[in-house]
C-alpha cells in the first residue's frame, strides 16, 4: 500500500511541475485583474501596490511598472532559497503588472500625438496613407523664434506608435513629438458614440 501511495504522489508531482508555469500565469492574470480594479477605483490592497502608487505619483511610472520594480527587488532576494523561485516570481510579477496596467488604462488604450515639424504636409500624407488616420492641424507659435507653426495632432492606437515614429523619422528626423495617453477615444476608427 505504501509503495502505491508513493507512486501516485510521484506521478502527481510530475504532472504538477509541468503545469506550474501555466498555473503561475493564470493566477497572475486573476490577481492582476483584481488589483487593477482596486487601484482603478483609487483604493489599495495594502501591499507593495502602495509603493507602486508612490512611484506613480512622484516618478510618473505606471502603477504596473512601479509594482514590478518593488516586487522584483523583493522576489530577487529569494534566490538564496531556491534558484527556481525567483524565475516563477518574476514571471508572475510581469504578468500581474501588465494586467494591472491593462485594466487601469483600458485594453484598447489610445494615444494622442502632437508633432511639430516643418514637413507637416508630408507627415500628414503618410499618416493618411500608412495609418489610415485623420489629422488635425493646430496653430502654434514658437516662444523663442516667434514663428508660427502647424502642429500635427493625431490619435492612434498604442500598437501604431512604432509605425508613426518611423513615418516622422523618415520625413524629419529633427521633428518634435509628444505622445499623450488618452482615457478614451470615441469616433471614426475607434469606439462608436453610444
Amino acid at each position: 500500500m505504501g509503495s502505491t501511495h508513493s507512486f501516485i504522489d510521484e506521478r502527481n508531482r510530475k504532472r504538477w511541475s509541468r503545469n506550474e508555469l501555466i498555473g503561475c500565469i493564470l493566477r497572475s492574470l486573476i490577481a492582476g485583474f483584481g488589483m487593477g480594479l482596486v487601484i482603478w477605483k483609487g483604493a489599495t490592497t495594502g501591499g507593495t501596490d502602495i509603493i507602486a502608487m508612490i512611484f506613480n505619483k512622484y516618478f510618473s511610472l505606471s502603477v504596473g511598472t512601479g509594482l514590478m520594480i518593488a516586487d522584483t527587488v523583493i522576489t530577487a532576494s529569494s534566490i538564496l532559497i531556491s534558484p527556481l523561485l525567483p524565475m516563477y516570481g518574476i514571471i508572475a510579477i510581469f504578468v500581474t503588472a501588465r494586467t494591472i496596467d491593462g485594466v487601469i488604462e483600458g485594453f484598447e488604450s489610445t494615444r494622442t500625438v502632437l508633432i511639430i515639424s516643418d514637413h507637416y504636409d508630408k507627415i500628414k500624407e503618410d499618416i493618411y496613407n500608412k495609418l489610415d488616420r485623420g489629422v488635425t492641424f493646430l496653430k502654434g507659435v514658437g516662444s523663442y523664434t516667434n514663428q508660427e507653426k502647424n502642429i500635427v495632432m493625431v490619435t492612434i492606437s498604442r500598437s501604431e506608435i512604432g509605425l508613426l515614429k518611423n513615418i516622422v523619422k523618415e520625413r524629419d528626423s529633427s521633428a518634435f513629438m509628444v505622445i499623450l495617453p488618452n482615457s478614451e477615444a470615441i469616433g471614426y476608427g475607434f469606439k462608436k458614440i453610444s
